[in-house]
């Protein structure tokens, strides 16, 4: 897929300019940015499958470290390509490349010693497992399920950029400093959505309903302690990260004007994120496809009644509705569902 995606580099940021409609000055950096980051695509989708492996295995030490290794190199190497070798917009795509294929090096190093190198891998697996028609049948089931909800994600966050785009170059930098922030305080939840997965895949594996419940009521208590601090963190040094992620005044402005409705969201999008660790766990990925896609519709109606009338406020009003559809919904579905993910042992007779 990530080799199809660079032979299609062409078609892609066509189509990604033509949907979100930049300005002259904001079209080049994209462009510029574009024709280097999209050598990074193949190397990318292994990190997330290894990142995937890991977490599976209950390895979240190792995938944070991996992590950590790939933005740690991502930030040293753009900003020396930035500001010191002058690069400007491609140093700091060239950055994420090289960060990118370091990490996925180290990830299959990592994986290979964890099977004692690359032939004892190919001794390991059988013919017959890899031509396992169901498993392989399952597998791209489940993999085909969540790329329709990352499309649905990343189809949402891309319509924010575009309207952001279309009311000027310092609305759409103001809102991407804010969207940055919010993605970073989602790394954070995320760690509660992992530990989610794997703590009630757990249960369901060994059919223990009280397992399940415990890591559910534990996963939003602490989702719930987690997301108020770092909403409120946000929201009291909002005004020094953002002069730390941008040295123009009138994006500044913008986005400090714009920070109350944004920091809410870390509250809005909380249920959310532990939902989508809950329906990974057990499996249920058909209900976290259909409800991210019902909440985009959700989130776009939204954007187009409260957009015109109230600007980008109404644009975060939107974002708000999106996180909350979300939520909504995989509570709903998992309801539904929760009893069928367990059956009831039947007892031997004397």
């Amino acid at each position: 897929i990530g080799l199809l995606m660079i032979a299609l580099a062409g078609p892609i940021l066509w189509l990604a300019t033509s949907f979100l409609a930049p300005e002259a000055g904001a079209a080049a950096a994209l462009a510029d940015y574009f024709d280097y980051r999209i050598w990074s695509a193949p190397f990318s989708l292994i990190n997330y499958a290894l990142l995937g492996w890991f977490y599976g295995r209950a390895s979240a030490k190792t995938g944070m470290v991996l992590q950590l290794l790939l933005h740690g190199i991502d930030i040293v190497l753009s900003i020396w390509f930035v500001h010191g070798l002058g690069w400007g917009v491609p140093g700091a795509a060239i950055g994420t490349v090289i960060a990118q294929l370091v990490a996925a090096g180290v990830g299959l190093f990592l994986l290979l010693r964890h099977y004692d190198g690359l032939a004892a891998v190919l001794r390991h697996i059988a013919p017959g497992e890899l031509l396992d028609a169901v498993a392989i049948q399952r597998m791209l089931g489940l993999s085909r399920d969540l790329m329709i909800r990352s499309a649905a994600l990343m189809g949402a966050y891309a319509w924010f950029a575009a309207q952001g785009s279309r009311m000027g170059e310092v609305a759409l930098s103001a809102n991407a400093v804010l969207l940055n922030l919010l993605m970073v305080l989602a790394f954070f939840l995320d760690g509660i959505a992992q530990a989610a997965e794997q703590l009630t895949g757990k249960a369901v594996g060994a059919n223990w309903r009280p397992a399940f419940d415990q890591a559910y009521r534990l996963s939003f208590l602490w989702g719930l302690v987690l997301t108020l601090v770092l909403g409120l963190a946000w929201y009291l040094g909002g005004p020094f990260i953002i002069g730390l992620m941008t040295t123009n005044a009138e994006v500044q402005a913008y986005a400090l004007t714009y920070l109350p409705i944004a920091a809410l969201c870390t509250v809005t999008f909380m249920p959310a994120f532990v939902y989508d660790g809950i329906l990974i766990g057990t499996t249920l990925n058909t209900t976290m496809r259909n409800g991210m896609v019902v909440s985009l519709v959700v989130f776009l109606a939204a954007a187009l009644a409260l957009q015109p009338a109230l600007g980008n406020w109404g644009l975060w009003a939107a974002m708000h509705c999106w996180f909350l559809a979300r939520g909504l919904i995989y509570w709903w579905a998992l309801e539904r569902h929760k009893a069928g993910l367990f059956t009831t042992p039947t007892v031997a007779a004397e």
